[in-house]
């Protein structure tokens, strides 16, 4: 390669620097003025609806919390109340108590005291429950009631002679005679069962809608549904904060940009000054060679001069 072209090419290469050394200033004056503006978005999103969704979604979380606490507070109370009516008017009518299989007591799983679980009670099929436990305690009323036999005699009598019309003038004197036993029905069984009753509706109540039980409940689904509402938009808005914090911190990001455009031109500019060295270099040793030539050229002259005038011819 001659020494002109390799001055032409080194010069090539230096304007293709200086314009790349251009480009790079361009570059990251548009890259500032991008990051400016994201940077800014971030800033703002950050503080504003992102602080917003994240104050929104701890306060849900903490009324969850507290609902669920109220809940089982109230749970607390209401098992009780289902596992006394269990004991008062199931596990004490004696079928907790076992049965005898000739002569050796015998205890089944039916026949041990129940435990409640309160879903079985609340759930579907738990109305049911109530109604098998009220038929039977009224059965056992019945049948302690029928221990005695003279009073189920008479009172199951006047009952009779009552749901067939009565006996006419007879119906004073029968119900004197039956009127003990009446009483002793009332007491018995008609007392306890319609206690057993208001028990039930006691427990009614309160599991429903207005009952305590049943306003926690409502309260815990209304805090789960705004819970879980308020966690997709602060998981929403992290997503969207993360993108707009990538857009100026991220491996893809405006300072990521500005650093690669930076360090290109820190190679370019470096390769300016190894460029004007080598031009400088290789335009000296043009000058040297043309000089060279130049010098060899006078000399040729000067020899032909001489050897001309020394020439007999001339």
């Amino acid at each position: 390669m001659s020494l002109l072209t390799r001055i032409h090419n080194l010069r090539a290469r230096y304007r293709t620097n200086q314009g790349n050394l251009t480009r790079g200033r361009g570059q990251l004056q548009d890259l500032g003025v991008k990051r400016s503006t994201a940077y800014k978005t971030w800033d703002a999103y950050k503080k504003g609806d992102f602080e917003t969704a994240r104050g929104s979604f701890q306060d849900s979380f903490k009324a969850l919390q507290e609902s669920k606490k109220a809940f089982d507070t109230e749970t607390g109370t209401m098992t009780t109340m289902v596992q006394s009516f269990v004991d008062d008017y199931a596990n004490k009518l004696g079928h907790a108590g076992g049965r005898s299989r000739g002569g050796t007591r015998v205890v089944s799983a039916d026949d041990l005291p129940e435990v409640v679980n309160l879903e079985d009670y609340l759930g579907e099929g738990g109305q049911e429950k109530f109604n098998t436990i009220a038929k039977n305690y009224y059965k056992s009323r019945i049948a302690e009631f029928s221990k005695d036999e003279r009073a189920a005699s008479e009172y199951f009598n006047w009952v009779n002679i009552v749901e067939h019309g009565g006996a006419g003038s007879m119906m004073s004197t029968i119900y004197e005679r039956a009127k003990p036993y009446i009483a002793q029905f009332e007491r018995t069984v008609t007392k306890p069962y319609e206690q057993l009753v208001s028990d039930a509706e006691a427990i009614g109540t309160y599991a429903g809608e207005e009952g305590a039980y049943g306003k926690a409940y409502s309260n815990l689904e209304s805090s789960s549904s705004a819970y879980t509402t308020a966690q997709g938009a602060y998981e929403s808005a992290s997503g969207k904060l993360k993108s707009y914090y990538d857009s100026v911190f991220g491996p893809q990001g405006y300072d990521r940009q500005i650093q690669n455009v930076r360090s290109s031109m820190q190679t370019w500019s470096g390769s300016l000054g190894t460029l004007q060295g080598q031009i400088g270099e290789a335009e000296y040793m043009y000058g040297v060679s043309n000089e060279q030539r130049k010098r060899g050229t006078r000399e040729s002259a000067r020899r032909r001069t001489a050897l001309t005038s020394r020439s007999g011819y001339a």
